[in-house]
């Protein structure tokens, strides 16, 4: 074979379509190792962000209903029951005040933030005119 001859039974445009086959597949075995790291990164990295320091978190801004005494706490209105004793902020442009009390059952959006646990009222109905102080 002569510098710059060919192979026996092969073309030039055939060689460089053989090597350039060879290096896209190379190419692409790179990139799909490269792909194939980052998404378990990503997805061992997952749990670490979904914790969250406090139980108040996992219900925020998920749809919700309790039933619980109103009552009237520095000026704002709060729904107290067993799981909370400290009382849940009722967030409503409905007037409350009537409300203190009784025993309602309120349903709604549920708005966590550092300050306060809080429920964005989206309906309440009553349930008695009479509550029974929580323990």
């Amino acid at each position: 074979m002569h510098k710059g001859a060919e192979p026996e039974g092969m073309e030039t445009g055939q060689i460089r379509s053989q090597i350039t086959s060879n290096n896209s597949a190379t190419e692409k075995e790179t990139y799909m190792k490269i792909l194939a790291m980052s998404a378990l990164a990503l997805m061992c990295s997952m749990p670490a962000f979904s914790q969250s320091d406090s139980s108040k978190d996992a219900k925020s801004g998920k749809m919700m209903s309790m039933t619980g005494c109103v009552s009237e706490k520095d000026g704002k209105y709060m729904m107290m029951n067993k799981q909370h004793p400290e009382g849940v902020m009722l967030m409503t442009s409905e007037e409350m005040k009537p409300h203190v009390g009784h025993q309602m059952k309120v349903s709604g959006m549920m708005d966590n933030s550092k300050d306060h646990m809080g429920m964005k009222v989206s309906s309440m109905k009553m349930m008695s005119t009479t509550c029974e102080p929580t323990k």
